[in-house]
């Protein structure tokens, strides 16, 4: 085998190898995307069942998120706050 044919092959199983990972990454990152809504919607159901002392303790957790998703997460909080008291 020449070298320049075995380059070649070295090449394409690299790219076939760097496909696959990037698949895998692919498929890892949908499913910890499907695993946060199933806890989301958890999160939910329980927080409307929850007094008002719950509401703001479990609330209170956003605090240690970084500035994006807290701001997402309150923004959701508010959402249940305001269905709660049946402003929709």
């Amino acid at each position: 085998m020449s070298a320049t044919r075995l380059e070649k092959q070295v090449e394409k199983l690299e790219a076939e190898l760097k496909e696959k990972k990037a698949k895998m990454a692919s498929e890892k990152r949908k499913e910890r995307g499907g695993q946060l809504v199933a806890l989301g919607i958890m999160i939910e159901m329980v927080f409307r069942r929850m007094g008002p002392a719950e509401k703001a303790r479990v609330q209170g957790w956003a605090e240690q998120l970084d500035p994006r998703n807290k701001l997402r997460a309150l923004a959701a909080f508010a959402r249940l706050w305001q269905q709660h008291h049946g402003h929709k």
